[in-house]
């Protein structure tokens, strides 16, 4: 094998920019793609290394396989007795075990993370890859939120792990998945093998009571930390200490689902020898009733079935009104349909698929304009014309007339304060959000938490907003500015904070756009935003996004 150093470049064209891993004969870089002008990472080996063939067939296959979740295969090779695999590199982006460096993650971040994860395994089990040696090195989260697994396929073949049966790989990976879940909720590793920079489970075995045979007892994550849900409480126990539960990355994510669509931000839960006792008899922030029944080869009609199959499915049962998650601040929204998220350079076949979009809005936007120009000096009767976001419909009431899709008149009532209304909830529907609903600013928004469902459930009648005006003030017409799709919004003006009882000024059916509701005139300290159906954010989801409300006489 060659001595490689920096500057020097793998079959002329992958320039080593610097050495990030050195495993002894294995070695990471960074590179740069000197033909395409961008960053890539490169593995170099031994070319008669005893698994260099079985490591250059593994990646050959895996460059076959395109799934988010798995870092793409650029280019395979030997040159001067040097092998080497080269894949996109992924930037900007954090393993699980640097994210554990200060504190856990919160419980839904880390169903989130080993979901996705698993779902990309899954992908690759399809077509016979494995990881074998996953920790949480392996996964990576990117500041989007992309989660990607590093090393399928080529990391068990550099470790002679390329013969290993196939359902017995797959059941190494959701084991190693799950003591990554494990992990994330504990900060601490639970595998018999230590993983560099993270501690161990040293001084922790025992005290649940589990047993000390040969599957390596494990204490429930909830004895070591709180905020931890029962659901996957069940799954480390099921999986790392009875050896039963899912046996594949399919199962697993179908077990774990569903997740947030997005990156979910908090607090991890924290060693149980320093919580409070008000922590600690907190209820767990998403408690599921898990069936005993784990996953066998049939369904409930006795109908056999895909052992790795990735379907949305959950084992219990998970109330419709509680949040799914606890997305924040909007941080960045999932990509459009075809383009791939987590990398900042986008690939051949997403530029091109940007650019076709890019085209078809230009030929649009002509095509709108040649019409415009045809109609300029024409005859006829003037005709009004409103932009299709701004039509609403209200329900009808005696003391309400038809939602108005004009500019609302009046004089202009500025709000003291605002808050978020959830009586049916906690109280909190992302309350540290409200103050943008009445900033001025469009651009920054509320939001409610994600759903399940568009109605909240059983346990929900709505939630919204409330704005104090002070003192009671006249109420003509309210203005509020929808973000995404169809949702119904009544709008009470009220002498408490409550609409028990209440009848309101009117009802927005419509979806993204500024609308306006106008009715009768009347008099009330409290403008209350009351959301009864949710927009549909993504498949499965469901919340609300309002910019601004605006109050007039």
């Amino acid at each position: 094998m060659q001595h490689l150093s920096e500057g020097d470049a793998l079959a002329g064209r992958y320039e080593l920019t610097s050495s990030v891993a050195d495993a002894g004969a294995y070695r990471q870089w960074h590179a740069v793609d000197r033909t395409l002008a961008r960053d890539v990472t490169a593995i170099t080996f031994p070319a008669d290394d005893p698994h260099a063939e079985a490591a250059l067939d593994s990646a050959r296959r895996a460059a076959g396989v395109d799934d988010l979740h798995l870092l793409r295969i650029l280019d395979v090779g030997t040159e001067d007795g040097t092998s080497y695999v080269v894949t996109e590199r992924v930037h900007d982006a954090d393993s699980v075990a640097d994210l554990l460096r200060f504190q856990t993650l919160p419980a839904e971040e880390a169903r989130r993370i080993v979901g996705e994860a698993a779902t990309g395994l899954h992908t690759a089990a399809a077509r016979g890859l494995h990881h074998l040696t996953l920790t949480p090195h392996d996964i990576v989260r990117s500041r989007d939120g992309a989660v990607t697994v590093l090393g399928v396929a080529t990391d068990g073949a550099l470790s002679g792990l390329d013969d290993v049966p196939p359902a017995e790989a797959s059941r190494t990976d959701t084991k190693d998945l799950v003591r990554i879940l494990y992990t994330a909720l504990t900060g601490r590793w639970p595998g018999a093998e230590a993983v560099p920079g993270l501690p161990g489970l040293a001084g922790e075995i025992g005290k649940s009571g589990a047993s000390s045979d040969d599957r390596a007892p494990v204490p429930l994550p909830s004895t070591l930390v709180t905020r931890v849900p029962s659901d996957l409480d069940s799954v480390c126990s099921e999986v790392l200490v009875n050896d039963a539960g899912p046996r594949t990355p399919g199962e697993l994510a179908r077990l774990l689902s569903p997740w947030s669509a997005e990156r979910v931000h908090g607090v991890g839960g924290r060693d149980v020898a320093f919580a409070d006792d008000e922590e600690l008899a907190a209820p767990a922030a998403r408690d599921r009733t898990v069936a005993t029944r784990y996953f066998d080869d049939t369904d409930r009609a006795g109908r056999r079935s895909d052992p790795d199959e990735t379907r949305q499915h959950t084992m219990g049962v998970l109330p419709a009104g509680t949040p799914v998650g606890e997305p924040s601040l909007v941080d960045l929204e999932p990509p459009a349909p075809g383009l791939p998220a987590g990398y900042d350079e986008p690939d051949r076949r997403s530029s091109g698929l940007a650019l076709a979009i890019v085209a078809v809005l230009l030929i649009l936007t002509l095509v709108v304009a040649v019409y415009g120009l045809r109609g300029i000096g024409t005859s006829g009767a003037t005709t009004a014309t409103t932009t299709p976001s701004s039509t609403t419909s209200s329900k009808a009431s005696p003391s309400s007339s038809s939602t108005s899709s004009t500019v609302p008149s009046g004089v202009a009532i500025k709000p003291v304060s605002i808050t978020s209304f959830d009586p049916d909830g906690n109280g909190n529907e992302h309350n540290e959000l409200a103050q943008r609903a009445i900033d001025g600013d469009a651009s920054t928004m509320w939001v409610t938490h994600l759903y399940r469902t568009d109605t909240f459930g059983s346990t929900k009648n709505g939630v919204g907003l409330v704005l104090d005006l002070g003192k009671s003030k006249q109420v003509g017409s309210v203005s509020i500015n929808v973000i995404g799709n169809p949702t119904t919004i009544e709008v009470f003006v009220t002498g408490a904070k409550t609409i028990v009882g209440g009848t309101p000024l009117g009802t927005l059916t419509n979806g993204s756009g500024e609308q306006t509701v106008r009715g009768t005139a009347r008099s009330g300290r409290y403008v209350i935003i009351w959301i009864t159906h949710l927009s549909q954010y993504s498949s499965g989801l469901y919340r609300d996004q309002i910019a601004e409300v605006k109050v007039f006489s």
